[in-house]
């Protein structure tokens, strides 16, 4: 069977930071101040000396995308970094979640075969960085959707008994890596409850966060 790569004109270092959210890659390359590198679609890669910073990514399809893209550049370890709503009362807005698995209720990871499961060794990895770093987190399953509008309480009823959260990215970007021969662990910021009732984090809860994460992002690229 052909494999069917992009073509790149750019390179990569190993370990790649995604951010998926506008706001966050904003603030993570003005914070480490890097260089703007290449478009790639509706993303772009950042880079430093001894860093590599890539985003933003919506949905299942562009996270696709982007990584095919980048790792036909070199790129080999990733660590993704977005958004989640809270499936449960317990889990509270504004910490952070890291996922042991992913429920598919999206389109683009049937097309990789379907791997579910972040690579193991960065998922330990990450989840010691956590602890080093002083933070706060859970873990457990999340439930990928590519409908941001359709999480209605039909949807919320079936997925919370399994899911703790929701997002839209992590069932792909685990299915591409995986399919790619390549690592990949995802860290979620709970920005939102979606069930069994609706609030958001505020602005404080944001910001605390960006400041908060950083650690991991350094101690992310230094131990690659």
């Amino acid at each position: 069977m052909e494999i069917v790569r992009p073509k790149v004109n750019f390179t990569c270092p190993k370990r790649v930071i995604i951010s998926l959210t506008e706001p966050d890659l904003i603030f993570f390359k003005r914070t480490f101040r890097l260089d703007t590198g290449p478009k790639i679609f509706l993303s772009r890669l950042f880079l430093g000396p001894n860093q590599a910073l890539a985003g933003p990514a919506l949905g299942g399809p562009q996270i696709a995308i982007l990584l095919e893209h980048l790792i036909a550049a070199g790129a080999e370890e990733f660590l993704l970094f977005g958004w989640a709503g809270a499936l449960e009362e317990s889990l509270p807005l504004g910490s952070f979640f890291l996922p042991e698995k992913a429920l598919s209720a999206e389109g683009t990871s049937s097309h990789y075969g379907g791997h579910l499961l972040p690579s193991r060794r960065l998922f330990w990895e990450i989840y010691h960085g956590l602890i080093q770093t002083g933070l706060n987190f859970e873990t457990g399953q999340v439930v990928s959707t590519d409908a941001l509008y359709r999480e209605t309480e039909d949807f919320c009823r079936l997925y919370a008994p399994q899911a703790r959260v929701v997002e839209m990215e992590c069932a792909a970007a685990f299915s591409v890596t995986h399919f790619r021969k390549k690592d990949l662990a995802a860290l979620l910021f709970v920005s939102d409850r979606v069930y069994p009732w609706r609030e958001t984090a505020g602005k404080k809860e944001f910001f605390s966060m960006r400041e908060a994460i950083l650690p991991l992002f350094r101690y992310f690229w230094l131990s690659g």
